[in-house]
Protein backbone atom coordinates (compact mmCIF):
# COMPACT_ATOMS: atom_id res chain seq x y z
CA UNK A 1 0.00 0.00 0.00
CA UNK A 2 0.86 4.17 -0.80
CA UNK A 3 3.30 4.47 2.61
CA UNK A 4 1.19 8.26 2.38
CA UNK A 5 -2.10 6.52 3.23
CA UNK A 6 -0.30 4.34 6.27
CA UNK A 7 1.64 7.15 7.65
CA UNK A 8 -1.29 9.21 7.96
CA UNK A 9 -3.58 6.58 9.39
CA UNK A 10 -0.46 6.10 12.07
CA UNK A 11 -0.52 9.76 12.71
CA UNK A 12 -4.04 9.95 13.33
CA UNK A 13 -4.05 7.53 15.97
CA UNK A 14 -1.42 9.79 17.41
CA UNK A 15 -3.37 12.69 17.02
CA UNK A 16 -6.73 10.36 18.14
CA UNK A 17 -4.82 9.34 21.62
CA UNK A 18 -3.65 13.32 21.91
CA UNK A 19 -6.95 14.70 21.48
CA UNK A 20 -8.83 12.09 24.02
CA UNK A 21 -6.05 13.58 26.60
CA UNK A 22 -7.22 16.87 25.69
CA UNK A 23 -10.80 16.45 26.03
CA UNK A 24 -10.41 13.74 29.11
CA UNK A 25 -8.48 16.52 30.82
CA UNK A 26 -6.54 19.31 29.53
CA UNK A 27 -3.46 18.51 31.46
CA UNK A 28 -0.82 15.61 31.01
CA UNK A 29 1.16 14.59 28.79
CA UNK A 30 0.60 11.40 26.46
CA UNK A 31 3.58 9.97 23.76
CA UNK A 32 2.52 7.55 21.44
CA UNK A 33 4.96 5.09 19.68
CA UNK A 34 3.95 2.94 16.83
CA UNK A 35 6.22 -0.19 15.99
CA UNK A 36 5.26 -3.12 13.32
CA UNK A 37 4.86 -6.57 14.66
CA UNK A 38 4.44 -8.46 11.36
CA UNK A 39 3.47 -7.91 8.18
CA UNK A 40 0.15 -5.57 8.19
CA UNK A 41 0.18 -5.67 11.81
CA UNK A 42 1.07 -2.91 13.56
CA UNK A 43 1.45 -2.43 17.72
CA UNK A 44 0.75 1.14 19.59
CA UNK A 45 2.41 2.10 22.76
CA UNK A 46 0.65 4.74 24.50
CA UNK A 47 2.33 6.24 27.51
CA UNK A 48 0.45 8.85 29.71
CA UNK A 49 1.91 10.85 32.18
CA UNK A 50 -0.22 13.22 34.57
CA UNK A 51 0.76 16.68 35.88
CA UNK A 52 1.13 17.42 39.12
CA UNK A 53 -2.33 19.39 39.16
CA UNK A 54 -3.95 16.42 38.07
CA UNK A 55 -2.28 14.19 41.06
CA UNK A 56 -2.96 16.91 43.14
CA UNK A 57 -7.06 16.69 42.51
CA UNK A 58 -6.65 12.98 42.41
CA UNK A 59 -7.94 12.70 38.63
CA UNK A 60 -6.16 9.31 37.14
CA UNK A 61 -7.61 8.61 33.92
CA UNK A 62 -5.73 5.48 32.44
CA UNK A 63 -4.19 4.62 29.13
CA UNK A 64 -6.28 1.75 29.05
CA UNK A 65 -9.03 4.14 29.91
CA UNK A 66 -8.69 6.26 27.23
CA UNK A 67 -8.22 3.64 24.81
CA UNK A 68 -11.00 1.72 25.57
CA UNK A 69 -13.49 4.68 25.39
CA UNK A 70 -12.02 5.41 21.72
CA UNK A 71 -12.72 1.92 20.77
CA UNK A 72 -8.87 0.81 19.92
CA UNK A 73 -8.48 -1.99 22.34
CA UNK A 74 -12.11 -3.80 23.87
CA UNK A 75 -13.95 -3.05 26.78
CA UNK A 76 -14.97 -5.22 30.18
CA UNK A 77 -18.03 -3.51 30.54
CA UNK A 78 -20.64 -3.96 27.64
CA UNK A 79 -19.87 -0.48 26.55
CA UNK A 80 -18.81 0.73 22.78
CA UNK A 81 -15.63 3.36 22.27
CA UNK A 82 -15.83 6.06 19.87
CA UNK A 83 -15.10 3.53 16.71
CA UNK A 84 -16.99 0.85 17.96
CA UNK A 85 -20.26 3.62 18.67
CA UNK A 86 -20.14 4.80 14.88
CA UNK A 87 -19.66 1.52 13.51
CA UNK A 88 -22.86 0.37 15.17
CA UNK A 89 -24.77 3.87 14.44
CA UNK A 90 -23.72 2.92 10.67
CA UNK A 91 -24.78 6.33 9.30
CA UNK A 92 -27.91 6.15 11.43
CA UNK A 93 -29.08 9.64 12.88
CA UNK A 94 -28.83 9.08 16.81
CA UNK A 95 -32.32 9.91 18.89
CA UNK A 96 -31.31 10.49 22.11
CA UNK A 97 -28.20 10.10 24.75
CA UNK A 98 -29.47 9.84 28.29
CA UNK A 99 -27.95 9.43 31.65
CA UNK A 100 -28.08 6.16 33.18
CA UNK A 101 -25.80 4.54 36.11
CA UNK A 102 -22.31 4.27 36.78
CA UNK A 103 -21.41 7.03 34.63
CA UNK A 104 -23.11 5.83 31.59
CA UNK A 105 -24.88 6.90 28.75
CA UNK A 106 -27.81 4.92 27.24
CA UNK A 107 -27.17 6.02 23.00
CA UNK A 108 -30.60 5.21 20.89
CA UNK A 109 -30.74 5.30 17.47
CA UNK A 110 -34.53 4.11 16.20
CA UNK A 111 -35.72 1.14 18.19
CA UNK A 112 -32.19 -0.04 18.95
CA UNK A 113 -30.28 1.22 22.46
CA UNK A 114 -26.43 0.80 23.26
CA UNK A 115 -24.13 2.16 26.39
CA UNK A 116 -21.49 4.30 26.08
CA UNK A 117 -19.60 5.92 28.90
CA UNK A 118 -19.35 9.55 29.83
CA UNK A 119 -16.11 10.02 28.13
CA UNK A 120 -16.94 8.08 24.51
CA UNK A 121 -19.74 10.41 24.24
CA UNK A 122 -17.50 13.25 24.85
CA UNK A 123 -15.27 11.91 21.97
CA UNK A 124 -18.12 11.06 19.92
CA UNK A 125 -19.15 15.17 20.14
CA UNK A 126 -15.92 16.53 19.15
CA UNK A 127 -14.61 17.71 16.35
CA UNK A 128 -10.85 16.87 16.45
CA UNK A 129 -11.97 13.70 18.01
CA UNK A 130 -14.34 12.85 15.11
CA UNK A 131 -11.85 13.90 12.15
CA UNK A 132 -8.96 11.93 13.35
CA UNK A 133 -10.99 8.89 14.06
CA UNK A 134 -11.96 8.86 10.31
CA UNK A 135 -8.24 9.38 9.51
CA UNK A 136 -7.88 6.27 11.19
CA UNK A 137 -10.02 4.09 8.45
CA UNK A 138 -8.42 5.96 5.51
CA UNK A 139 -6.44 3.53 4.49
CA UNK A 140 -9.13 0.95 4.06
CA UNK A 141 -10.00 0.36 0.57
CA UNK A 142 -6.14 1.57 -0.81
CA UNK A 143 -4.30 -0.12 -2.81
CA UNK A 144 -5.53 -3.35 -1.44
CA UNK A 145 -6.41 -3.17 1.89
CA UNK A 146 -9.66 -4.52 2.19
CA UNK A 147 -10.15 -4.17 6.04
CA UNK A 148 -9.00 -2.97 9.36
CA UNK A 149 -9.06 -5.02 12.20
CA UNK A 150 -8.22 -3.60 16.01
CA UNK A 151 -7.44 -5.30 18.87
CA UNK A 152 -5.32 -6.41 22.08
CA UNK A 153 -3.14 -8.97 22.77
CA UNK A 154 -4.17 -10.77 20.02
CA UNK A 155 -7.67 -10.60 20.49
CA UNK A 156 -9.75 -9.13 17.59
CA UNK A 157 -11.86 -5.86 19.27
CA UNK A 158 -12.88 -4.38 15.76
CA UNK A 159 -13.09 -5.33 12.32
CA UNK A 160 -13.97 -2.46 9.51
CA UNK A 161 -14.34 -2.96 5.47
CA UNK A 162 -14.71 -0.71 2.65
CA UNK A 163 -18.83 -0.75 3.12
CA UNK A 164 -18.39 1.09 6.30
CA UNK A 165 -15.76 4.04 5.23
CA UNK A 166 -18.85 5.99 4.93
CA UNK A 167 -19.98 5.60 8.86
CA UNK A 168 -16.57 7.55 9.77
CA UNK A 169 -17.47 10.62 8.54
CA UNK A 170 -17.67 13.68 10.46
CA UNK A 171 -21.49 14.77 10.95
CA UNK A 172 -21.62 18.44 11.74
CA UNK A 173 -25.28 18.19 13.92
CA UNK A 174 -23.52 15.42 16.15
CA UNK A 175 -20.86 18.27 17.30
CA UNK A 176 -20.98 20.20 20.12
CA UNK A 177 -17.43 20.73 20.88
CA UNK A 178 -17.84 24.84 21.97
CA UNK A 179 -14.43 25.00 21.83
CA UNK A 180 -13.70 24.23 18.36
CA UNK A 181 -17.24 25.51 17.16
CA UNK A 182 -17.97 28.25 19.06
CA UNK A 183 -21.96 29.38 19.01
CA UNK A 184 -22.63 32.61 16.50
CA UNK A 185 -21.66 36.14 18.11
CA UNK A 186 -22.22 39.30 17.46
CA UNK A 187 -20.03 41.70 18.71
CA UNK A 188 -19.23 45.46 17.75
CA UNK A 189 -16.08 45.86 15.62
CA UNK A 190 -14.22 48.92 14.02
CA UNK A 191 -12.89 47.84 10.71
CA UNK A 192 -11.59 49.28 7.29
CA UNK A 193 -12.40 49.18 3.88
CA UNK A 194 -9.46 47.82 2.28
CA UNK A 195 -11.68 47.02 -1.21
CA UNK A 196 -14.29 49.19 -2.08
CA UNK A 197 -15.72 46.77 -4.41
CA UNK A 198 -17.56 43.89 -3.90
CA UNK A 199 -15.79 40.11 -4.22
CA UNK A 200 -17.98 37.30 -5.16
CA UNK A 201 -21.55 37.46 -3.64
CA UNK A 202 -22.38 40.24 -1.43
CA UNK A 203 -18.31 40.68 0.37
CA UNK A 204 -16.37 43.54 1.24
CA UNK A 205 -12.63 43.12 1.98
CA UNK A 206 -12.12 43.98 5.15
CA UNK A 207 -9.48 44.95 8.10
CA UNK A 208 -10.15 43.86 11.06
CA UNK A 209 -7.91 44.11 14.07
CA UNK A 210 -4.92 44.25 11.53
CA UNK A 211 -6.13 41.29 10.30
CA UNK A 212 -7.84 40.32 6.41
CA UNK A 213 -11.13 39.68 6.23
CA UNK A 214 -13.70 39.61 3.79
CA UNK A 215 -17.30 39.92 5.09
CA UNK A 216 -21.19 39.36 3.72
CA UNK A 217 -23.06 42.47 3.82
CA UNK A 218 -26.64 41.98 5.70
CA UNK A 219 -27.08 45.91 5.78
CA UNK A 220 -29.39 46.76 2.42
CA UNK A 221 -30.00 50.38 3.36
CA UNK A 222 -26.42 50.94 4.08
CA UNK A 223 -24.90 49.58 0.57
CA UNK A 224 -27.96 51.23 -0.88
CA UNK A 225 -27.33 54.78 0.11
CA UNK A 226 -23.61 55.33 1.35
CA UNK A 227 -20.71 55.91 -1.05
CA UNK A 228 -17.55 54.99 1.00
CA UNK A 229 -14.24 53.70 -0.61
CA UNK A 230 -11.16 51.87 0.45
CA UNK A 231 -9.55 53.75 3.87
CA UNK A 232 -12.94 54.57 5.06
CA UNK A 233 -13.63 52.69 8.65
CA UNK A 234 -16.61 51.65 9.81
CA UNK A 235 -18.73 51.00 13.50
CA UNK A 236 -20.57 47.63 12.87
CA UNK A 237 -21.97 44.79 14.36
CA UNK A 238 -20.69 41.81 13.36
CA UNK A 239 -21.57 38.31 13.48
CA UNK A 240 -18.52 36.00 13.86
CA UNK A 241 -19.24 31.98 13.06
CA UNK A 242 -17.02 29.21 12.94
CA UNK A 243 -18.18 26.29 10.33
CA UNK A 244 -16.78 23.12 9.05
CA UNK A 245 -15.75 23.25 5.62
CA UNK A 246 -16.22 21.00 2.46
CA UNK A 247 -12.20 19.32 3.83
CA UNK A 248 -13.33 18.96 7.49
CA UNK A 249 -11.65 22.05 8.41
CA UNK A 250 -12.12 25.07 10.61
CA UNK A 251 -13.08 28.18 8.54
CA UNK A 252 -14.61 31.29 10.34
CA UNK A 253 -17.19 33.38 8.47
CA UNK A 254 -17.81 37.39 9.43
CA UNK A 255 -21.48 38.98 8.34
CA UNK A 256 -21.87 43.19 8.64
CA UNK A 257 -25.25 42.77 10.15
CA UNK A 258 -25.66 46.48 10.57
CA UNK A 259 -23.32 49.52 10.32
CA UNK A 260 -23.69 51.97 13.16
CA UNK A 261 -21.90 54.72 11.94
CA UNK A 262 -18.91 55.61 9.82
CA UNK A 263 -15.29 57.29 11.06
CA UNK A 264 -13.22 59.34 9.36
CA UNK A 265 -11.04 57.90 6.30
CA UNK A 266 -7.64 55.58 7.61
CA UNK A 267 -3.96 57.67 7.61
CA UNK A 268 -1.88 56.30 5.35
CA UNK A 269 1.37 56.51 7.74
CA UNK A 270 -0.87 53.29 9.62
CA UNK A 271 0.14 51.47 6.60
CA UNK A 272 -3.25 49.39 5.84
CA UNK A 273 -1.47 46.23 3.92
CA UNK A 274 -1.77 46.67 0.37
CA UNK A 275 -4.25 44.60 -1.88
CA UNK A 276 -2.71 41.15 -3.57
Amino acid sequence: MDAIDLGSALIAVGTLCRRAKEVANGSGRVTVDVTSTRHGSFEILLELVLSHSDLAIGYAITASTMLQSLGLIGSDEQTLGLLELLKWKAGRTVGSVREAEDALRVVSVGNNNINANNLTINYFRDFQSRRAAKGVVHPVGQDGVHGLRLGTNGHKTLDIDESELEYFQVVPEELTDVDILPPNCLVERWVWIRKAILIGSEKWGLMLDGKRIDATFSDKEFLLGSRVGAGDSLLVELAIRDQIKDDESIGTEYEVVKVLRRGPQEPRQTGLPADE
